[in-house]
């Protein structure tokens, strides 16, 4: 498992996958995504990208010798494609965590000095496969078990009225709630766009000693957790409190308290665990920038990437601000782009190399 083949075990290529998306999960999930009506659409997107993952599985082979596959200056246009979306990730995400840690952690310091300080650690965390892989191993069940205590722990502000108020309120048509169940479902959907990336990360797999259902049982496992954070979200707070607040789980964990009243901050052990995730999602970004590039032969370096990403998620450009624009960019052109890539590769996949 740690022998220096530039190889990870499955267990940590799963672990890896979850310790990333936990933390997005937690605080930054759509607008759209809320109420019953947002479970139903985490089920849902949940299904199609089970049926995404299993065309992606057959291309692994693909991903592993690109330029031979697609040829060399198409497979260098995917790595773009690849890499433009990895860099709006990342300045969304420094957008994301400087926010959370000027509004919660360290207020009255600049954003833009925040996104430096956060950067640089970030680059200075593991820089190879296996590192990261041991890295993974250990923290997601830390941070899963502090968060999956907290959650216990807010479960008990859980009103189950609440969630039946929904029917009082909103008295939708069935075609209008069918309506807000798809374009959530194309919002969560578009939040996991990065598993048309996974091929890459496979390529890096260990053959033996793991099963590729691990794959799925990470996805089921992401859409479980958002699904009890957007019940535990409309039995707390109600239908219309849930969509009006920015952090709604941090507003949630601000009530939960331990027996005896003393850890009263429970929202900041939740916020430490969930900006780790965030943290370790935005190295992961780092990384496969720079290793995109090398599957084509490109000049490879984690730094170009990081440093878009800095400029992306602290300067506003006429107005445009990355925390707003993230969401559609990534709906509208990056999902379907990426999804044709996984096309296109389905196709070459036969294709006779010698």
């Amino acid at each position: 498992m740690f022998s220096d083949n530039d190889r990870i075990s499955w267990m940590q290529m799963e672990r890896q996958f979850s310790l990333a998306y936990l933390g997005a999960a937690a605080l930054f999930l759509p607008g759209s995504l809320w109420g019953r009506d947002g479970v139903f659409s985490v089920l849902l997107g949940t299904g199609i990208l089970f049926v995404w993952i299993f065309f992606l599985l057959r291309q692994v082979h693909v991903y592993k010798c690109p330029e031979k596959y697609w040829g060399k200056w198409p497979a260098r246009v995917v790595a773009l494609i690849c890499q433009a979306y990895l860099i709006l990730t990342g300045g969304w995400l420094i957008s994301g965590i400087t926010r959370l840690m000027s509004e919660y952690l360290i207020p009255g310091v600049p954003r833009w000095v925040l996104a430096a300080i956060l950067v640089v650690t970030v680059m200075a965390g593991s820089k190879d496969i296996q590192s990261r892989g041991r890295f993974a191993q250990a923290a997601w069940p830390v941070t899963a078990g502090i968060l999956g205590l907290l959650l216990l722990l807010a479960a008990f502000q859980a009103d189950p009225a609440l969630m039946m108020e929904e029917n009082r309120i909103r008295q939708l048509e069935i075609w209008e709630s069918a309506g807000h169940i798809a374009e959530g479902t194309l919002a969560y959907v578009a939040m996991f766009a990065g598993v048309a990336l996974l091929p890459f990360s496979l390529a890096q797999t260990a053959d033996g000693g793991g099963h590729r259902r691990s794959v799925f049982r990470t996805v089921g496992r992401m859409g479980l957790w958002t699904a009890v954070f957007l019940l535990l979200e409309l039995a707390v707070f109600g239908p219309l409190g849930q969509a009006g607040q920015p952090f709604p789980m941090l507003d949630l964990m601000a009530g939960a308290r331990l027996p005896g009243g003393f850890l009263r901050r429970m929202d900041l052990i939740f916020l430490t665990a969930a900006v780790l995730s965030l943290m370790f999602a935005l190295g992961s970004i780092f990384f496969y920038s720079k290793y995109i590039f090398q599957k084509v032969r490109l000049p490879a370096s984690r730094l170009p990437a990081a440093l878009l990403s800095f400029v992306l998620g602290t300067a506003a450009f006429g107005g445009w601000e990355i925390g707003t624009e993230y969401g559609p960019l990534v709906t509208f052109v990056f999902l379907p782009i990426l999804a044709a890539v996984g096309v296109c590769s389905g196709f070459l996949r036969r294709r006779r190399i010698e």
